[in-house]
């Protein structure tokens, strides 16, 4: 009788134990995160940022994520959300510099698109921003519409599927697990959960990622 009881003290003490760990963790999925029904293809960065030239908060989140992906050495993959139709325009400026080695510009992409009181606008605002940064035009314009970008274009297109975005930014985590703006009050905050995420789910996602062979 005795030996039954201390086995049942060590369940009920085991039980709690695991409560208690529950309750601390200071993220929950379906409120702070969601999980993908279907992951991103192996190989993305540890944390993709979906963005759009048009979107302010994009613009205001490039730099801080920049300067916190080389503070924790934490890669972070860029890829512009569009769909077939709409906002494939930024999506292609993005991929034509991409095509160019010239992504280091890719930030000056915000300003062009949200300059909407420039005095020039379509082609002869891009042609303004090419002489910007220093961009053969003919150049540019033959990789915008080269198959190379075509082929990064509907790279996103189905990465922006996969991930069901609807606005940006957002975030997914080892290919699977979203984050959306809306449920973050601070940049801070957004990098604690990318952080977290990182670091608590990494096996998670390994474990669950499809096999090649299925």
């Amino acid at each position: 009788m005795m030996r039954l009881t201390v086995w049942l003290m060590g369940v009920v003490l085991l039980g709690l134990s695991s409560l208690a760990t529950a309750d601390t963790d200071p993220y929950k999925e379906g409120k702070d995160y969601t999980v993908l029904a279907e992951p991103l293809p192996a190989g993305v960065a540890p944390v993709t940022m979906y963005f759009y030239y048009g979107c302010r908060a994009c613009y205001q989140l490039a730099e801080p994520v920049a300067g916190w992906s080389a503070e924790k050495k934490i890669p972070v993959g860029l890829v512009p959300a569009h769909s077939e139709n709409g906002l494939v325009e930024a999506a292609r400026l993005y991929h034509a510099l991409g095509v160019l080695g010239q992504l280091k510009h890719y930030r000056a992409g915000y300003v062009l698109f949200q300059s909407q009181n420039h005095k020039a606008q379509g082609a002869d605002r891009i042609n303004e921003f090419l002489d910007e940064i220093g961009q053969d035009r003919d150049a540019f314009w033959a990789a915008w519409e080269s198959d190379a970008v075509n082929q990064r274009l509907a790279g996103s297109l189905e990465l922006t599927r996969l991930a069901g975005i609807a606005s940006t930014p957002a975030f997914v985590v080892h290919g699977r697990y979203k984050v959306e703006l809306s449920v973050i009050e601070s940049a801070d905050g957004l990098f604690e959960l990318l952080e977290y995420l990182v670091r608590e789910k990494q096996a998670a996602a390994v474990s669950q990622a499809p096999s090649v062979t299925s």
